[in-house]
C-alpha cells in the first residue's frame, strides 16, 4: 500500500478536523478557532477530499459526524496532543504568573464544597488562572475523552463505567441527611424509612437512586412531588413547605443557614459518598495539572467533617 506523501499535506488543517470533530458544526469551529465561515468551510472540503469522506453530513438541522469522522476524533486529539507535547518549550509550571484556564467538570456540590475554597485561594495566590466549569451529566465521557476538560469530578454512581480507564483519585467522602425547613412540623431528630415513604420530598435527579442505593424500595412516585437537576435547587424549593430532600452533609453546613434549614438524621443511612477525580493520561505528567490536583487533595484534605479521607 502506498504511503501518503506528507509534503503535500498541509498538517494545519489537523487542527480545523479536531475542532470540527469536536464541535460537529462549522460555524461553532470557525468561531472557535477565530477565523470566518467561509475559511472554516474551505478547510471542511480540503478534509474532505483528503480523506475522500464527508466527515459532517446534515441530519435535520444538525450536523453529525459520519463513521469514519467518529473513529477520527479520539485519534486526531491524541495526535495533536503529542505535537503540542513535542514542541512545548519544558518548563516549570509556576501558578503565581500562570494565566492558564482550568476546565472542570463538576456538580453543584462540589462547586459549593471543593471548587469555591479553590477560587478563594486562586484569586490570592494565583490570580492569573482561571476556571470554567462545565455541568455533569449523566454517562457524559466526551469532555474528558475528547482533552476537552482537564478534569471530572463525579460521584461514583454518576461516573460512566468508561470512565474506568482513566486515571482517577478519591477526593472525599462525605454522608447524606435528610433536611427540612426549620419550621416543619412533622419532621423530629430523625426520620424512619416509614416516614421518608410518607412525607412529601424534592428528588434530585443527580442524586440517590434509592432502588439502586438501599436494600428499601423505592418511594412511591406521589411522594415525590418535584424533581430538580441539582441537590442546590432542591434545597431551595424547601423552606415553607413540609418536604424534604436528600442532601450531603458539607452542602447542608453551606446552605441551612441562609435558608432556613436543618438537618434531620436518618435512622436507615444511606452509603456514603464518594467524589473522585479523573482526567486524561495525557494530562499526568503536565505540571499545571499536577498543581491542579495536588490543590484539590490539599483543600478536600482540610475539609472539617470526620467523613472525609
Amino acid at each position: 500500500m502506498a504511503r501518503l506523501n506528507l509534503h503535500n499535506v498541509d498538517l494545519n488543517l489537523l487542527v480545523s478536523l479536531h475542532v470540527l470533530l469536536t464541535e460537529r458544526s462549522v460555524t461553532r469551529a470557525a468561531e472557535k478557532l477565530s477565523v470566518s465561515q467561509s475559511t472554516m468551510s474551505t478547510s471542511l472540503a480540503k478534509l474532505r477530499r483528503l480523506l475522500n469522506d464527508p466527515i459532517l453530513t446534515k441530519n435535520g438541522r444538525e450536523m453529525e459526524l459520519t463513521p469514519r469522522g467518529t473513529s477520527l476524533t479520539d485519534q486526531v486529539a491524541e495526535i495533536l496532543d503529542r505535537i503540542e507535547t513535542l514542541v512545548a518549550a519544558p518548563r516549570n509550571f509556576d501558578p503565581v504568573t500562570s494565566g492558564r484556564t482550568f476546565t472542570i467538570v463538576a456538580d453543584d456540590y462540589v462547586l459549593a464544597v471543593l471548587i469555591g475554597p479553590l477560587l478563594r485561594e486562586i484569586e490570592q495566590t494565583a490570580p492569573g488562572i482561571s476556571l470554567h466549569i462545565l455541568s455533569t451529566q449523566l454517562g457524559q465521557l466526551e469532555p474528558l475523552r475528547n482533552g476537552l476538560c482537564d478534569l471530572a469530578i463525579w460521584p461514583q454512581w454518576l461516573a460512566p463505567a468508561r470512565a474506568t480507564a482513566f486515571p482517577r483519585t478519591e477526593l472525599l467522602t462525605d454522608d447524606f441527611i435528610a433536611v427540612v425547613a426549620d419550621d416543619h412540623p412533622a419532621a423530629g431528630d430523625t426520620l424512619t424509612h416509614e416516614q421518608l415513604l410518607e412525607l412529601p420530598s424534592v428528588h434530585a435527579l443527580n442524586g440517590i437512586h434509592w432502588s439502586d442505593q438501599t436494600a428499601a424500595p423505592s418511594p412511591a412516585p406521589h411522594n415525590i412531588l418535584v424533581t430538580t437537576e441539582t441537590f442546590t435547587s432542591a434545597a431551595h424549593m424547601l423552606p415553607g413547605t413540609q418536604m424534604y430532600a436528600i442532601l450531603q452533609r458539607r452542602l447542608n453546613e453551606r446552605l441551612h443557614g441562609m435558608l432556613g434549614l436543618r438537618a434531620v438524621e436518618l435512622t436507615s443511612p444511606l452509603p456514603t459518598l464518594s467524589e473522585s477525580m479523573y482526567w486524561h493520561p495525557r494530562h499526568t505528567d503536565n505540571a499545571g495539572h499536577r498543581w491542579l490536583r495536588s490543590s484539590l487533595l490539599r483543600l478536600a484534605s482540610t475539609l472539617d467533617i470526620g467523613t472525609c479521607r
